[in-house]
Protein backbone atom coordinates (compact mmCIF):
# COMPACT_ATOMS: atom_id res chain seq x y z
CA UNK A 1 0.00 0.00 0.00
CA UNK A 2 1.29 3.26 -1.10
CA UNK A 3 1.25 5.76 2.18
CA UNK A 4 1.53 9.56 0.31
CA UNK A 5 3.16 11.98 2.18
CA UNK A 6 0.65 14.55 2.03
CA UNK A 7 -1.55 12.34 4.03
CA UNK A 8 0.74 13.27 6.90
CA UNK A 9 -0.11 17.11 6.89
CA UNK A 10 2.09 19.88 5.28
CA UNK A 11 1.47 19.39 1.75
CA UNK A 12 -1.36 19.21 -0.55
CA UNK A 13 -1.73 16.05 -2.72
CA UNK A 14 -1.00 17.55 -5.73
CA UNK A 15 2.32 19.30 -4.46
CA UNK A 16 3.54 15.90 -3.23
CA UNK A 17 2.83 14.79 -6.86
CA UNK A 18 4.68 17.62 -8.78
CA UNK A 19 7.01 16.09 -11.21
CA UNK A 20 10.22 17.27 -12.18
CA UNK A 21 11.06 18.86 -15.37
CA UNK A 22 14.76 19.48 -17.09
CA UNK A 23 14.82 21.09 -20.37
CA UNK A 24 17.83 22.31 -22.05
CA UNK A 25 20.10 22.09 -19.25
CA UNK A 26 24.04 22.60 -19.67
CA UNK A 27 26.86 23.12 -17.27
CA UNK A 28 30.50 23.84 -17.74
CA UNK A 29 33.66 23.77 -15.54
CA UNK A 30 35.63 26.62 -17.16
CA UNK A 31 36.28 25.19 -20.33
CA UNK A 32 34.88 22.11 -19.58
CA UNK A 33 31.09 20.97 -20.45
CA UNK A 34 30.00 18.39 -17.77
CA UNK A 35 26.28 18.78 -19.29
CA UNK A 36 24.89 19.91 -22.78
CA UNK A 37 21.27 20.33 -23.59
CA UNK A 38 20.47 17.79 -21.26
CA UNK A 39 16.33 16.96 -20.83
CA UNK A 40 14.19 15.02 -19.02
CA UNK A 41 11.00 14.86 -17.08
CA UNK A 42 10.29 12.66 -14.22
CA UNK A 43 7.07 12.07 -13.59
CA UNK A 44 4.72 11.81 -10.17
CA UNK A 45 5.41 8.95 -7.69
CA UNK A 46 8.16 7.21 -11.16
CA UNK A 47 11.81 5.59 -9.98
CA UNK A 48 13.37 6.69 -12.87
CA UNK A 49 17.67 6.41 -13.44
CA UNK A 50 20.29 7.54 -14.80
CA UNK A 51 22.91 5.43 -15.75
CA UNK A 52 26.22 6.39 -17.21
CA UNK A 53 29.85 5.50 -16.91
CA UNK A 54 32.30 7.76 -14.58
CA UNK A 55 32.79 11.32 -16.06
CA UNK A 56 29.25 10.96 -18.10
CA UNK A 57 27.75 14.13 -15.80
CA UNK A 58 25.50 12.57 -13.60
CA UNK A 59 26.21 13.75 -10.15
CA UNK A 60 26.72 17.36 -11.60
CA UNK A 61 22.96 16.33 -13.10
CA UNK A 62 22.11 16.17 -10.02
CA UNK A 63 24.28 18.90 -8.32
CA UNK A 64 22.61 21.20 -10.52
CA UNK A 65 19.21 20.10 -9.47
CA UNK A 66 19.44 20.86 -6.39
CA UNK A 67 21.00 24.37 -6.53
CA UNK A 68 25.12 23.19 -6.04
CA UNK A 69 26.67 24.30 -9.07
CA UNK A 70 25.01 26.86 -11.34
CA UNK A 71 23.85 25.64 -15.07
CA UNK A 72 24.88 28.12 -17.49
CA UNK A 73 21.71 27.29 -19.85
CA UNK A 74 18.31 25.50 -19.19
CA UNK A 75 15.44 25.15 -16.90
CA UNK A 76 14.65 22.90 -13.83
CA UNK A 77 10.97 23.19 -12.76
CA UNK A 78 8.72 21.13 -9.69
CA UNK A 79 5.45 21.15 -10.90
CA UNK A 80 4.32 24.60 -11.71
CA UNK A 81 7.59 26.19 -10.24
CA UNK A 82 11.06 26.96 -11.20
CA UNK A 83 14.08 26.29 -8.81
CA UNK A 84 16.76 27.31 -11.45
CA UNK A 85 19.06 29.94 -9.57
CA UNK A 86 17.23 29.04 -5.99
CA UNK A 87 19.70 28.56 -3.21
CA UNK A 88 20.22 24.88 -2.01
CA UNK A 89 18.37 25.40 1.21
CA UNK A 90 15.13 26.64 -0.70
CA UNK A 91 15.28 23.92 -3.17
CA UNK A 92 15.43 21.58 0.10
CA UNK A 93 12.63 23.21 1.32
CA UNK A 94 10.78 23.26 -2.21
CA UNK A 95 11.09 18.97 -1.40
CA UNK A 96 13.78 18.00 -3.31
CA UNK A 97 16.52 15.84 -0.94
CA UNK A 98 19.47 14.63 -1.81
CA UNK A 99 21.57 12.02 -1.01
CA UNK A 100 25.34 12.88 -2.39
CA UNK A 101 27.59 10.40 -3.34
CA UNK A 102 29.86 9.17 -0.39
CA UNK A 103 27.18 9.33 2.68
CA UNK A 104 28.57 12.85 3.66
CA UNK A 105 26.81 12.15 7.57
CA UNK A 106 28.50 14.31 10.12
CA UNK A 107 30.58 11.50 12.06
CA UNK A 108 30.33 13.33 15.50
CA UNK A 109 27.00 13.59 15.81
CA UNK A 110 24.37 10.65 17.12
CA UNK A 111 22.38 8.73 14.64
CA UNK A 112 19.45 10.52 15.97
CA UNK A 113 21.17 13.88 15.71
CA UNK A 114 22.44 13.68 12.27
CA UNK A 115 18.30 12.27 11.32
CA UNK A 116 17.19 15.46 12.83
CA UNK A 117 19.25 18.01 10.82
CA UNK A 118 17.41 16.32 8.08
CA UNK A 119 14.19 17.80 9.14
CA UNK A 120 15.46 21.57 9.59
CA UNK A 121 13.13 22.88 6.78
CA UNK A 122 10.46 20.59 6.75
CA UNK A 123 6.71 22.46 7.38
CA UNK A 124 6.01 22.69 10.71
CA UNK A 125 2.98 21.16 10.47
CA UNK A 126 4.74 17.86 9.96
CA UNK A 127 5.38 15.57 12.99
CA UNK A 128 9.14 15.42 13.48
CA UNK A 129 8.50 12.63 15.43
CA UNK A 130 6.38 10.81 13.49
CA UNK A 131 9.33 11.34 10.48
CA UNK A 132 11.32 9.84 12.96
CA UNK A 133 9.29 6.92 13.83
CA UNK A 134 8.86 6.00 9.77
CA UNK A 135 12.59 6.03 9.05
CA UNK A 136 13.52 3.58 12.11
CA UNK A 137 10.87 1.55 11.27
CA UNK A 138 12.71 1.41 7.16
CA UNK A 139 16.21 0.69 8.86
CA UNK A 140 15.64 -0.89 12.31
CA UNK A 141 19.30 -0.45 12.35
CA UNK A 142 18.98 3.26 12.84
CA UNK A 143 16.92 2.47 15.80
CA UNK A 144 19.55 0.35 17.10
CA UNK A 145 22.25 2.59 17.16
CA UNK A 146 20.54 6.15 17.63
CA UNK A 147 22.81 7.54 20.30
CA UNK A 148 25.85 6.22 19.12
CA UNK A 149 28.04 8.53 16.92
CA UNK A 150 27.67 8.58 13.25
CA UNK A 151 31.26 7.64 12.47
CA UNK A 152 31.32 4.73 14.56
CA UNK A 153 28.51 2.76 11.68
CA UNK A 154 29.71 0.40 8.87
CA UNK A 155 29.93 1.79 5.32
CA UNK A 156 26.04 0.34 4.97
CA UNK A 157 24.88 1.76 8.32
CA UNK A 158 26.09 4.87 7.04
CA UNK A 159 24.12 4.54 3.52
CA UNK A 160 21.13 3.95 5.66
CA UNK A 161 22.10 7.22 8.02
CA UNK A 162 21.86 9.47 4.79
CA UNK A 163 18.54 8.14 3.04
CA UNK A 164 16.93 8.51 6.57
CA UNK A 165 17.97 11.81 6.68
CA UNK A 166 17.13 12.73 3.52
CA UNK A 167 13.52 10.85 4.09
CA UNK A 168 13.07 13.42 7.31
CA UNK A 169 12.45 16.50 4.51
CA UNK A 170 9.46 14.81 3.63
CA UNK A 171 10.41 15.53 -0.12
CA UNK A 172 8.26 15.56 -3.52
CA UNK A 173 11.69 14.15 -4.88
CA UNK A 174 14.53 11.59 -3.34
CA UNK A 175 17.76 12.07 -5.35
CA UNK A 176 20.38 9.47 -4.85
CA UNK A 177 23.98 9.55 -6.15
CA UNK A 178 25.62 6.25 -6.60
CA UNK A 179 23.95 4.63 -2.87
CA UNK A 180 25.79 1.14 -3.85
CA UNK A 181 28.94 3.18 -3.89
CA UNK A 182 31.74 1.09 -1.56
CA UNK A 183 29.60 -1.63 -0.15
CA UNK A 184 29.79 -5.55 0.26
CA UNK A 185 27.23 -6.88 -2.52
CA UNK A 186 24.80 -7.92 0.69
CA UNK A 187 24.21 -4.49 1.79
CA UNK A 188 23.69 -3.51 -1.43
CA UNK A 189 20.81 -6.05 -1.97
CA UNK A 190 20.14 -4.35 1.38
CA UNK A 191 19.51 -1.07 0.16
CA UNK A 192 18.01 -1.73 -2.69
CA UNK A 193 15.06 -3.93 -0.94
CA UNK A 194 15.06 -0.41 1.15
CA UNK A 195 14.16 1.23 -1.97
CA UNK A 196 12.26 -0.60 -3.51
CA UNK A 197 10.17 -0.67 -0.65
CA UNK A 198 10.26 3.25 -0.20
CA UNK A 199 8.92 3.43 -3.89
CA UNK A 200 6.13 1.20 -3.18
CA UNK A 201 5.31 2.65 0.44
CA UNK A 202 5.98 6.58 -0.21
CA UNK A 203 4.40 8.81 -2.63
CA UNK A 204 7.37 10.05 -3.39
CA UNK A 205 9.54 10.17 -6.87
CA UNK A 206 13.03 8.77 -6.97
CA UNK A 207 15.92 10.04 -9.08
CA UNK A 208 18.46 7.39 -9.07
CA UNK A 209 22.50 7.61 -10.11
CA UNK A 210 24.04 4.13 -10.13
CA UNK A 211 27.22 2.95 -12.38
CA UNK A 212 25.91 -0.61 -11.20
CA UNK A 213 23.00 -0.43 -14.33
CA UNK A 214 22.29 -4.32 -13.55
CA UNK A 215 21.20 -3.60 -9.88
CA UNK A 216 19.76 -0.21 -10.98
CA UNK A 217 17.17 -2.06 -13.29
CA UNK A 218 16.08 -4.22 -10.70
CA UNK A 219 14.21 -1.41 -9.29
CA UNK A 220 14.06 1.21 -11.93
CA UNK A 221 10.79 2.33 -13.78
CA UNK A 222 12.52 4.56 -16.85
CA UNK A 223 15.86 5.63 -17.31
CA UNK A 224 18.07 7.87 -19.37
CA UNK A 225 21.87 7.25 -20.44
CA UNK A 226 24.40 10.04 -20.11
CA UNK A 227 27.41 9.74 -22.14
CA UNK A 228 30.15 13.15 -21.97
CA UNK A 229 27.41 14.86 -20.62
CA UNK A 230 24.72 14.34 -23.35
CA UNK A 231 21.59 12.15 -23.33
CA UNK A 232 22.41 9.12 -25.89
CA UNK A 233 19.38 7.26 -24.78
CA UNK A 234 15.72 7.48 -23.07
CA UNK A 235 13.19 4.83 -22.71
CA UNK A 236 11.83 2.04 -20.12
CA UNK A 237 13.12 -0.85 -18.52
CA UNK A 238 12.29 -2.87 -20.93
CA UNK A 239 13.84 -0.40 -24.21
CA UNK A 240 16.79 -0.49 -22.16
CA UNK A 241 17.36 -4.11 -21.93
CA UNK A 242 16.31 -4.69 -25.21
CA UNK A 243 19.23 -2.40 -26.75
CA UNK A 244 22.29 -3.89 -27.91
CA UNK A 245 24.46 -1.11 -27.69
CA UNK A 246 23.24 -0.66 -24.16
CA UNK A 247 23.76 -4.31 -23.62
CA UNK A 248 27.45 -3.65 -24.42
CA UNK A 249 27.96 -0.27 -23.34
CA UNK A 250 26.50 -0.67 -20.15
CA UNK A 251 25.18 -3.77 -18.38
CA UNK A 252 28.31 -5.77 -19.61
CA UNK A 253 26.51 -8.13 -21.92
Amino acid sequence: MRIPWSARAGRSASAAAAPLRVDGLSVAYGNIRALVDVSFELRPGEFMGVLGANGAGKSTLLKAISGLVRPSEGTISLGENSVLGLPPHRIAAAGIAHVPERRRVFPSLTVRDNLALGAYVTPPAVSRAQLLDEVFSLFPRLAERATQPAGSLSGGEQQMLAVGRALMLKPRLLMLDEPSLGLAPVIVEEMFERLARIHRELDVSILLIEQNATQALEVIERAIVLTTGVVTFRGSREELLESDYLKRAYLGL
